[in-house]
């Protein structure tokens, strides 16, 4: 599971790469990636971590969704700013293969800067694909609770932030197992207060992209391997 997770946080979502990070072409073009065998493996670490809220507060949830529609849709966002520079060098160096640019035009095509992308590296920092992958997901919003009614208040009493921040609560600990296969961990559950002001921005306030990628930028820590 682990390996999978690293393989797709280093992989493009929608075009398909080889081991090395070079992008497969077919009769010319990118060649898209199997979504669905990815979005499998998604739901399957969101699998564990609901049955981990639930033994961790004893109680039933209710009923919960994941809508793989929204999920695609905020997948796709996210590779799209993360991985767009890292395609469209892909594409400038393979017409430069085929003899369709010379080497003066890839040159001037490269100027990356010129093209205002959200992203202006081939190789981003973990920060910044930290930051962009919470910024659709809480944008979009594919995790949904219902819990039953007779409930409802006793459910949200156990549940704290992971009830009124669901959405929101389930995209940080999925960023959590990002870096955690990276040996990373973000600092900010730490402290119970600044958790509940981070999920209520993620929730409420229209946070930029670069806001959430200057304050992670601190935020980011190195696991720390018991001896």
């Amino acid at each position: 599971m682990i390996l999978q997770l690293v393989d797709f946080i280093m992989k493009d979502f929608v075009y398909k790469q080889n081991p090395d990070g070079s992008y497969v072409f077919n009769n010319g073009k990118l060649e898209v990636e199997d979504q669905n065998a990815i979005v499998d493996t998604i739901l399957e670490i969101l699998q564990e971590i609901y049955i981990g809220i639930v033994k961790k507060n004893n109680v039933n949830p209710g009923r919960i969704e994941c809508n793989v529609f929204v999920l695609d849709q905020a997948l796709t966002r996210y590779s799209r700013d993360v991985f767009g520079e890292l395609r469209l060098n892909a594409k400038i160096a393979y017409l430069g293969k085929v003899g369709v640019l010379t080497k003066e035009q890839q040159e001037q095509l490269s100027q990356f800067f010129d093209y205002g992308l959200k992203v202006d590296s081939c190789q981003p920092y973990i920060h910044r694909q930290v930051a962009d992958m919470l910024y659709w997901l809480s944008v979009l919003k594919p995790f949904v609770i219902f819990p039953p009614e007779d409930r409802n208040k006793r459910i949200e009493r156990s549940l704290g932030v992971a009830f009124e921040f669901h959405n929101e609560y389930i995209a940080y600990i999925f960023v959590l197992c990002m870096l955690a296969a990276l040996g990373l961990t973000l600092n900010i559950h730490k402290n119970k207060d600044a958790l509940y002001d981070f999920l209520y921005d993620l929730h409420f306030r229209n946070l930029s992209r670069s806001s959430l990628e200057f304050f992670l930028y601190s935020n980011i820590r190195c696991v720390k391997r018991e001896v």
